[in-house]
């Protein structure tokens, strides 16, 4: 049998008989090229044997550990490291390799008539190719995804999109590192390229459809920074765990980690933009001033008075808050709202643009949901006194 294997392993070839067992291996040689390299290799007793085929990632700093305990090595070779593993850490030393292996151990330390055999390999043993087959599943699932994700926003909610794609990629991720067999891996990965494509584009055409057209690229690019800088940071803290615990743990921590933060985010409610929210409001009318200023003069300090009855003062607190951002977001800064202390029910709203050219820009800028907005802290104007609005620009 060992012979039939020569193509496997060129370099070196070795057996073990008793009465029990039979242990065979053929080597190639890459490692420990020299005979203390050889296998089946056994402890210095000769009660423990081993043959072993893969790569262990991690096995120079498992070496170290076990150096710096004292152990001494005949060999420079990662089969002498699992050895001593195994004597030191019993059949709990596969928690501790990192890499791709299949490994027969027979143990013969208990006597006679109490031998154990100990087979064991990496969890999949897919290698290199099983990389690209786990890679080319998350891109069929990341195309599927994107095929029918438009039919699926016409039928849910953006909310229960979103949802939805997390928890399937909570399922998929979880059933890639449990996985003991190629094909749940396969359907895991697909399933969590789904969801990522899902999640991706559900939060992209929410961006899209919720920003006005002078912001939109704006928004959308935001958008996109804030998804590949947490994709870096993400890979970077997720493959540091997985080469300190293994992939499983980190696997199985990213999705605890997605379930806790799809429960913390829960009264965060999303939805597409409506045709309000885009569409350009009523033209407000030409500004009646002495002298136009220049487009580069500025900053403008814009002030808006109001006069509020007491019983609603409470009203247009709350919907005063909601201007803020429609001012924001068309260009003020320093946004504030005052209230009279020697004048009961006055207050003036008061934010700064930059420049002449930009308050003008603002003016244009309103949507119909903006102008909804703005039309409910105006109805609660006392009605016989009209809100006044001044624009100071700084000389």
């Amino acid at each position: 049998m060992v012979a039939a294997m020569h193509h496997r392993g060129p370099d070196d070839s070795g057996t073990y008989f008793d009465s029990k067992i039979s242990l065979g291996m053929r080597r190639l040689a890459v490692i420990d090229v020299n005979p203390t390299g050889h296998q089946p290799m056994s402890n210095r007793e000769q009660t423990v044997w081993i043959v072993f085929n893969g790569e262990i990632y991690n096995y120079r700093e498992e070496r170290a550990q076990l150096e710096n305990g004292g152990i001494k090595f005949s060999s420079t070779s990662d089969t002498e490291v699992l050895l001593r593993l195994y004597e030191n850490y019993g059949d709990d030393f596969l928690l501790r390799l990192r890499g791709m292996f299949a490994l027969a151990i027979y143990d013969k330390r208990k006597g006679a008539g109490r031998e154990r055999l100990f087979i064991a390999r990496d969890q999949l043993a897919l290698g290199a190719a099983g990389f690209g087959i786990l890679s080319a599943s998350f891109g069929i699932g990341a195309v599927g995804g994107a095929l029918l994700l438009p039919r699926g926003l016409q039928r849910t909610s953006l909310q229960t999109m979103v949802t939805s794609c997390v928890l399937l990629w909570i399922v998929g991720a979880l059933l890639v590192a449990s996985a003991g067999y190629t094909a749940v891996a396969i359907i895991g990965a697909g399933a969590t390229g789904a969801a990522w494509t899902g999640v991706l584009s559900s939060l992209s055409a929410g961006t899209q459809t919720a920003a006005p057209a002078w912001v939109r690229a704006r928004s959308v690019s935001m958008n996109l920074i804030a998804v590949q800088v947490s994709m870096a940071l993400g890979s970077a803290l997720w493959g540091w765990l997985a080469s300190l615990a293994g992939t499983p743990i980190a696997l199985t921590a990213a999705a605890g980690t997605m379930l806790l933060l799809l429960a913390v985010n829960r009264r965060v409610k999303l939805r597409m933009g409506d045709e309000a929210d885009v569409t350009p409001g009523v033209q407000l009318p030409d500004l009646a001033i002495a002298v136009e200023p220049l487009p580069d003069d500025g900053p403008v300090l814009i002030q808006i008075e109001y006069r509020i009855e007491r019983q609603n003062v409470d009203q247009f607190m709350r919907a005063i808050a909601k201007v803020e951002a429609i001012r924001r977001r068309n260009g003020a800064s320093d946004w504030l709202v005052f209230r009279d202390l020697g004048e009961d029910g006055r207050f003036v709203e008061r934010f700064i643009i930059r420049s002449w050219a930009e308050y003008v820009r603002l003016r244009t800028r309103m949507t119909m949901a903006d102008r909804e907005k703005q039309d409910r802290v105006e109805g609660l104007q006392h009605p016989d006194v009209p809100v006044r609005v001044s624009r100071l620009i700084a000389t």
